[in-house]
């Protein structure tokens, strides 16, 4: 990184924004996967509960305009729902959404900071998140992403101003191409099981007998 592309912040004098793409389909699951009883939650109360426990300044979180009950689970939380008038398309689209909000109501700096993870990983750990932002020194083209050993886990933390490169990616291209386009600088963690989401039944009968 170069001298002139690292700005010098106070410890955490910046802000985080997190966005949670919690309005897809769940077609692989054949019902809505965030509402599923996990323990005396669901899911999706599971997830609220990590994110809103962590030192994340702003959670968002992009619902679907046709299930009014995770709208009503999200509620309890310090969660700023955000509903579009269709379901986005894919994570992308939603994790878009959800930017275009924040930077409508916030208007974030280069320096402020975006997390990104996908809204059925119940065992992700508040440590995790809180550890990356721990990691995060102000650089403005600054990705961090968690990892146990080799395996690549969630959530993606990046400088704000790299934004602007979701939004040029293609339309074929998900957000993982970053990590492939940009330099990314690992964080180790002690556990990948947080990382295991629920997309098949298979996947939500590992999680309860987990």
């Amino acid at each position: 990184m170069k001298l002139q592309d690292r700005l010098t912040l106070p410890l955490r004098d910046f802000r985080s924004f997190a966005v949670l793409p919690a309005a897809g389909k769940s077609q692989r699951m054949g019902s809505a996967k965030l509402l599923l009883p996990l323990n005396k939650q669901t899911v999706w109360e599971t997830v609220c509960s990590t994110w809103c426990e962590s030192e994340v300044d702003h959670v968002v979180a992009v619902l679907p305009p046709d299930e009014p009950e995770i709208h009503s689970l999200t509620k309890p939380f310090r969660i700023q729902p955000v509903t579009p008038s269709q379901r986005p398309a894919d994570m992308k689209a939603s994790v878009l959404c959800g930017i275009e909000w924040i930077e409508q109501n916030f208007q974030p700096e280069p320096y402020d900071v975006l997390l990104v993870a996908p809204s059925d990983l119940p065992l992700l750990q508040t440590s995790t998140i809180d550890l990356l932002l721990s990691k995060y020194c102000g650089g403005i083209d600054q990705l961090l992403l968690p990892t146990h050993g080799e395996k690549q886990g969630h959530p993606l933390l990046l400088a704000w101003s790299m934004v602007n490169h979701i939004r040029a990616l293609e339309a074929n291209e998900g957000i993982n191409q970053l990590l492939k386009d940009h330099r990314v600088s690992c964080v180790e963690v002690g556990s990948r099981r947080q990382w295991e989401d629920v997309d098949t039944p298979e996947d939500y009968k590992n999680l309860r007998e987990c």
